[in-house]
């Protein structure tokens, strides 16, 4: 036998069949990649932001005229505003004396330092028990207010003719002893838009959901 040298096999070729390949991207065809994120629309507010630009918007124009929201989201007046009770188709005075004269003999106390002539005074005091019963809270701001006390709040807040926020002296409804102003939550100003009718009382100033007067 030939002395022949010994020649080792060849070394098996790597495997080139397309079943050897880990099958993680498809033969020609384009790596797939995630979509893109639409960008936001132009103009487009988020909810939260909506609320924050209306409870703004809203608070801005309680301030304008006159009230704040309180911290339990009802009503209360600072003081003036939009005439801060100025008669508009003024109601006749119950007691026999010119608006802001009223002497004290002609006025009842309604708690808190506050007063109206005789017969709102009464009814208002009907009206109150009611609402309190009806599970709402309030507090009297304003009341009865002589020549003097409007006269001090006109010095303070200017007359609406001038761009101010009260009424001309002697024309307020308040010094008639027939109004209050009161701070109140959204649910009693609704109690009181249905039932202070029956008590004869009216929200005679529709910007001031606050301001009521007797009316009979």
């Amino acid at each position: 036998m030939p002395n022949h040298p010994h020649t080792p096999p060849p070394a098996p070729s790597a495997p080139t069949s397309r079943s050897s390949v880990p099958p993680t991207v498809p033969p020609n065809r384009p790596v797939p990649r995630p979509a893109p994120t639409p960008a936001p629309k132009s103009g487009a507010v988020s909810w939260d932001a909506f609320k924050v630009i209306v409870i703004g918007t809203v608070a801005a124009l309680l301030a304008a005229l006159g009230y704040v929201l309180t911290s339990g989201g009802g009503v209360a007046n600072d003081g003036g505003a939009k005439g801060e009770g100025a008669t508009q188709s003024a109601p006749v005075s119950h007691e026999k004396y010119k608006n802001g004269e009223l002497p004290h003999s002609a006025l009842t106390s309604i708690g808190n330092g506050h007063q109206l002539a005789k017969k709102p005074a009464k009814a208002f005091k009907k009206l109150a028990k009611a609402l309190k019963a009806a599970g709402h809270d309030y507090a009297v701001n304003s009341a009865y207010r002589s020549l003097d006390e409007q006269k001090d709040l006109v010095a303070k807040l200017g007359t609406l003719d001038d761009g101010g926020r009260a009424a001309k002296v002697g024309t307020s409804e308040h010094g008639l002893g027939t109004a209050v102003d009161m701070t109140l939550s959204w649910e009693a100003v609704e109690w009181l838009r249905a039932n202070a009718g029956k008590y004869g009382f009216k929200e005679t100033i529709s910007e001031e959901p606050w301001h009521w007067a007797y009316v009979n």
